[in-house]
C-alpha cells in the first residue's frame, strides 16, 4: 500500500463549510482535515455562515447553494467581496440557480466525489495567498 502523502497545496488553509446536511458537512470537514486544512466552522444557516465569514477569516469555502430553502448567495457575495475562493457543492444544476454569483461559481454536483472536490479546491486556492506555515521546531538541548 502506498502511504506517501500527496501535496495538494491545501495544508494550512482555513476553510469554511456551509452545508445544512450535518453528515455531509462532517464528511467534507474530515476530508479537508486529512489534507491539512483547518476548518473554521460548519454553518447550517445563512446567518451563521455570514457571521463566520466576518469573524473567522476563512481563506477558502465550500458552499451548498441552498440551506433549508434559503439561498447562499449572500454568503457567496460576502466571500467574493473579500477575495475568498469558494466552491459550490450542490444538487442544483446551473439553470436552477437564481443568483448570478452562484451560477458563476465553480460547481460540483452532489453526490460529490472526494477526489474531485479536493482537486477543485486545490486549483481554486493555487493562486490565493498562502497561509503562514509553522516554523520548524528546533531540537531542545
Amino acid at each position: 500500500m502506498n502511504t506517501t502523502k500527496r501535496d495538494t497545496g491545501l495544508s494550512g488553509f482555513r476553510v469554511l463549510i456551509v452545508e445544512d446536511d450535518f453528515l455531509l458537512a462532517s464528511y467534507i470537514a474530515k476530508l479537508l482535515e486529512n489534507e491539512g486544512c483547518r476548518i473554521v466552522g460548519l454553518a447550517r444557516s445563512v446567518d451563521k455562515a455570514l457571521a463566520l465569514v466576518d469573524n473567522s477569516m476563512p481563506e477558502a469555502a465550500i458552499l451548498d447553494a441552498n440551506l433549508a430553502g434559503a439561498s447562499t448567495a449572500p454568503v457567496a457575495e460576502a466571500l467574493r467581496a473579500r477575495g475568498v475562493p469558494f466552491l459550490l457543492v450542490t444538487g442544483y444544476g446551473e439553470n436552477d440557480l437564481s443568483a448570478e454569483v452562484l451560477r458563476q461559481a465553480p460547481r460540483l454536483e452532489k453526490p460529490v466525489q472526494a477526489e474531485a472536490m479536493i482537486r477543485t479546491l486545490s486549483a481554486l486556492t493555487r493562486w490565493a495567498p498562502r497561509p503562514p506555515q509553522p516554523a520548524p521546531r528546533q531540537p531542545t538541548r
